[in-house]
């Protein structure tokens, strides 16, 4: 597949923010939690606009750490580097899931 030159990009993931010298470590982290937030509402979150197909473990998983918004916000609940890491288990589902696809599109059968 080859989907040309132009590289899609999530408005919510990649919008302009101007970190500036003066935010602490804190609301950036706050930041990126809202970005996390966006994310799980779109794609994770069930009957979501563009709810992906991923396993209930790890629905359940998304689920208790995002159902109250304050909480999440508020506490520690996950590191800086955790944060960094929590899609990618589920990016990598769905990268499987669409190999098994392309690889069912491409078969052949013998004719």
């Amino acid at each position: 597949l080859n989907f040309g030159t132009t590289e899609l990009k999530s408005a919510i993931v990649h919008k302009s923010v101007d970190f500036q010298d003066h935010m602490s470590s804190d609301e950036i982290l706050v930041h990126f939690k809202r970005i996390a937030c966006a994310l799980y509402d779109k794609y994770i979150r069930e009957f979501a606009e563009f709810e992906v197909n991923i396993s209930y473990a790890k629905r359940t998983e998304f689920n208790e750490l995002m159902h109250n918004r304050q909480q999440w916000m508020a506490l520690d609940l996950v590191t800086p580097e955790q944060l960094s890491q929590l899609f990618d288990e589920t990016c990598g589902e769905m990268m499987s899931l669409m190999d098994t696809s392309l690889q069912r599109l491409n078969y052949q059968p013998f004719t």
